[in-house]
């Protein structure tokens, strides 16, 4: 395998991995704003509370990871040629 396709490779599972986390953040993050609005709505602090403890590490966590993945990736789109698309 040559060292440009395992370039190639390696941006392509990064460029879905990069979906997969920020899809999973993106989900994650409107839930925990949902929850809280439900609980604001309702006059339940317990629900604002319950929202921010049981989603607001997984939204953190999963933000910070797609922003390493977007970081790695940028450096291997770099270096792809000009005119070729991935």
């Amino acid at each position: 395998m040559s060292k440009r396709s395992v370039r190639q490779v390696a941006l392509k599972t990064l460029q879905i991995l990069f979906v997969t986390t920020f899809v999973a953040f993106f989900v994650v993050a409107i839930l925990l704003v949902l929850g809280q609005l439900l609980g604001t709505v309702l006059s339940q602090p317990t629900l604002v509370s319950a929202a921010s403890e049981y989603l607001l590490i997984p939204a953190v966590t999963l933000a910070s990871t797609f922003g390493i993945i977007a970081f790695l990736a940028s450096y291997l789109h770099k270096d792809t040629p000009e005119g070729q698309s991935s």
